[in-house]
């Protein structure tokens, strides 16, 4: 009997009165509901169905402490077993893991680049065994995720001098960075501070990828680093039964992009160009430009839609709406009117772009601002930002959403 139990487990003896049952068995039942029911019906059915398919998180990380053992062992390094300190938390464990499996970039980091050697450890009047430390929570909506390690922690001088030799970023451009700023680039493709490119490291692809993963998800990171101290990373996801809508914040991003980009062209004829896509900011303002557009969205999306452009831009925008010569003091008039309507047909035809959905939410009447100097200060929230150029001026395109937990675990 101790032999069945350590082959079997506990939990073979334990749960009599449960039933093991095949994913592909699932699949098929689900199937057959699909074609037997109604719409309405399968959308009551399906989803309690899957549950049953869904397993631990933490389950999808269960490779990683021995991996980072035999790591540290290959490199030479001492390190205690991983703590996992981690509460169950039921997914769906096709939709989380390409992103659990990339995480494997940012555990060999850790011990590759984190962790020193003893000698160099001990020197800084550590214990020559460094340490790495998962937690998993969550809220309602979100998965919070936290990998940290107690080793020589990031140079954000580094960064910036790595940027700039690898032609990733120009020097005036990351003169600009704030420390945290440059940090959050060591996820940028083809990013690496590694002088030799090995086995391990050196290619600039491995956190690049983890980055791809996670905003493929909708997911955004913060890093929290202090040179001998260490370095946290806090990965934000969202739970899967946000997915009701069924569109992640970087998928609703890119339509809202394109249809920018056609919209200027069509009704104004200027073209709209933009360098890095969209990138997240750190959850603290956003900077607008003199005309400012905001709207929100309820329902299936919590989210702030916001358009901000130069003035000049608008003008352009009024004289080509309205078929009418127009004074100057005529186009003053019109401006509120086309921002509300520029709005609103800009986020209407990239919502066309999700067809089945647009019922699930509601659009607000846009809120608009004109002035020289304005930010937007959000205390808990993550911001999308695209920040775009054109003949007559800037422009910028923001998605908020508020968060209902603190990405720095406190």
């Amino acid at each position: 009997m101790a032999g069945l139990h350590d082959i079997l487990g506990e939990d073979f003896f334990s749960q009599e009165d449960e039933l093991i049952i095949s994913k592909h068995k699932l699949i098929e039942i689900e199937k057959k509901i699909s074609m037997l029911l109604t719409p309405n019906e399968c959308k009551m059915l399906i989803p309690e169905l899957r549950k049953l398919r869904h397993r631990p998180f933490d389950t999808l990380l269960k490779s990683y402490p021995d991996y980072v053992l035999n790591m540290a062992e290959r490199l030479e390094k001492l390190i205690y077993p991983v703590v996992m300190n981690t509460e169950t938390i039921l997914v769906n464990p096709d939709f989380y893991s390409d992103f659990t499996k990339s995480l494997v970039h940012v555990f060999r980091n850790a011990v590759d680049h984190g962790l020193e050697a003893p000698d160099e450890r001990l020197d800084n009047d550590k214990d020559e065994y460094g340490k790495i430390h998962v937690s998993l929570t969550s809220t309602e909506k979100h998965i919070l995720l936290t990998i940290k390690d107690d080793g020589r922690g990031i140079d954000a001088a580094t960064i910036r001098d790595k940027l700039v030799e690898s032609g990733l970023k120009m020097l005036e451009e990351v003169e600009k960075l704030t420390d945290a700023e440059a940090v959050q680039l060591i996820f940028a493709d083809g990013f690496s501070t590694k002088e030799d490119v090995n086995e391990l490291s050196g290619r600039g692809v491995g956190l690049a990828a983890v980055f791809e993963e996670l905003t493929k998800l909708g997911g955004f990171l913060t890093v929290q680093t202090e040179i001998n101290q260490g370095t946290e990373f806090a990965f934000n996801l969202p739970k899967e039964t946000d997915g009701v809508w069924g569109v992640s914040i970087a998928e609703l991003m890119q339509p809202l992009i394109n249809t920018t980009c056609q919209f200027f062209l069509e009704q104004a004829n200027l073209t709209v160009t933009y360098q890095d896509s969209f990138w997240i900011y750190e959850p603290k303002q956003l900077d607008l430009y003199k005309v400012t557009a905001i709207i929100n969205i309820r329902g299936a999306l919590e989210i702030t839609f916001i358009l901000s452009f130069d003035e000049p831009v608008l003008r352009e925008i009024v004289r080509n709406f309205v078929i009418d010569e127009l004074t100057p003091e005529e186009v003053d008039q019109y401006l509120e009117d086309v921002l509300t309507e520029v709005t609103n047909i800009i986020l209407g035809n990239s919502l066309k772009e999700f067809p089945g959905r647009e019922e699930l939410v509601i659009i607000d009447t846009p809120i608009s601002i004109s002035s020289d100097e304005v930010l937007v200060k959000y205390l808990k929230a993550q911001i999308w930002n695209c920040q775009m150029q054109t003949e007559l001026g800037n422009l910028s395109l923001s998605l908020v959403i508020p968060l209902d937990i603190n990405v720095n675990g406190e």
